[in-house]
């Protein structure tokens, strides 16, 4: 008798029909695993570009003049290739723009800025701009990953446009033209991992030639500083009403014949500069009255002609001397200085805050003009003052609290105006006295001048 398998396992061919089926569910959710078990493919360097979407835009950080440039050049696929292994130094949009304005484009946007370089490159490229942008962008790619760290470390970097390289200079790539600024790695874009190397973003475009007629214009010459005696005479010379120039000094320069010896580009001075009002004061401190500035240069002429018998000249060349220092100095030099030598040989100035302490103790020392000082000049520095410097004690103008007798011979005696409590003798009163301590002071002896100011003996 043959035994019967109970119905509940059901007939063999069902049970077999289950297997397969698990079977086939097996393979099915092993291969599911597998997949989900590969690791996951990172997009190309070329696709990673094209994120962009290549469409002129606002926004100046991402690539899309650069997929462009590689579609117009034909190069978009070797950037596919996920076989490849390269790295790519990839200019941004502004990066792209500023080579436009580099080429003499004024505008910013994108699609002018393309337009522009390839107007650019036809011209290099002798009407074909094609070859050109070619080399250009196989001179921003790299055989083999390199990793910004590794580029910084190395020497230089090979390129795929045969025979050129790139220097790493720190964060900076050193290019082959000379006149433009070289790229800089942009922090945010750098070490990008592609499926087929990595991308190192940058602020410029790699230029792989010297681009002929690009070299910057030659620095203009800086336009000189005027002389001492140029800026002196841009008072006009004419006495005016204004007294806070130097229509007096300019005046008593060409009456000493000194004036060339301040015209001298090659010297280096320092000038102590009476104003007009100085002058004016100094005529007062002469006995004259008025407040114009001829009638004042008369006066000091005349005082100067008294104390020099007849001749006023060697006087006034060694009051003029005394004004002059050799070497420019600020008035802070000026200041810290014990004591300034001056071009009246054997005569010095005592600097005392913002005063200058003169030979002539009966007179008040000159003070800086503020307004005035510091004054540059080709040759030098001018720092005006607002009294003239006297080289000598001046015999017979000591102060006095009250006024002398008049002399018999009827010399007249002038009240200074400087002073309300002296008197000062009038150049005539002075007499042979006087001009005899004026000639031992050195009026009428020649000065032996300092080195480069040899043209004011």
């Amino acid at each position: 008798m043959t035994a019967s398998l109970p119905r509940t396992f059901g007939s063999f061919n069902d049970i077999r029909s289950r297997f397969s089926k698990s079977k086939r569910q097996l393979r099915a959710n092993r291969k599911q695993f597998v997949e989900k078990m590969k690791p996951e493919t990172k997009p190309t360097i070329a696709e990673i570009v094209t994120q962009s979407e290549g469409t002129f835009d606002q926004n100046a950080q991402d690539f899309d003049i650069l997929f462009q440039a590689l579609d117009a050049a034909g190069l978009t696929e070797a950037l596919n290739d996920p076989a490849a292994d390269l790295t790519v130094f990839a200019p941004t949009d502004v990066a792209f723009i500023q080579l436009a304005q580099d080429f003499g484009y004024t505008g910013k946007d994108e699609a002018g800025a393309f337009e522009a370089i390839v107007n650019a490159l036809t011209e290099i490229g002798n009407g074909d701009p094609i070859p050109v942008l070619q080399d250009i962008l196989k001179y921003h790619v790299s055989a083999g990953s390199k990793t910004l760290e590794e580029i910084q470390a190395a020497e230089s970097s090979s390129t795929l446009l045969e025979g050129v390289t790139l220097t790493p200079q720190g964060n900076t790539l050193v290019d082959q033209e000379p006149d433009l600024a070289n790229p800089s790695f942009l922090s945010d874009l750098i070490n990008i991992q592609a499926g087929n190397g990595l991308i190192q973003g940058i602020d410029r475009v790699l230029i792989p030639l010297d681009i002929p007629g690009n070299e910057p214009a030659p620095e203009p010459t800086p336009e000189l500083a005027p002389t001492i005696a140029e800026i002196v005479a841009q008072s006009g010379g004419d006495f005016d009403s204004n007294n806070q120039d130097f229509d007096i000094l300019l005046k008593a320069l060409e009456t000493a014949g000194l004036t060339d010896a301040v015209a001298d580009p090659a010297a280096d001075l320092t000038v102590f500069a009476p104003t007009d009002a100085a002058f004016v004061q100094l005529a007062r401190d002469f006995g004259f009255t008025g407040s114009d500035e001829a009638g004042a240069f008369d006066t000091i002429v005349g005082a100067l002609t008294e104390l020099g018998n007849g001749d006023p000249i060697p006087v006034l060349q060694d009051v003029l001397k005394y004004h002059v220092s050799a070497g420019a100095k600020t008035l802070e030099d000026i200041q810290a200085a014990d004591s300034v030598s001056t071009l009246l040989e054997g005569a010095t100035l005592t600097p005392d805050g913002n005063s200058l302490v003169d030979n002539e103790p009966d007179i008040v020392d000159p003070s800086f003009i503020e307004a005035l000082t510091n004054v540059q000049a080709e040759n030098g520095l001018i720092q005006g003052i607002d009294r003239v410097l006297i080289p000598l004690d001046i015999p017979g103008n000591e102060p006095t609290t009250t006024p002398e007798p008049q002399p018999e011979d009827n010399r007249p005696l002038v009240k200074g105006t400087r002073r309300g409590d002296f008197w000062l003798r009038s150049p005539r009163a002075i007499g042979s006295k006087g001009a005899e301590a004026m000639m031992s002071f050195g009026v009428a002896q020649a000065a032996i001048w300092p080195k480069g100011a040899k043209a004011m003996m």
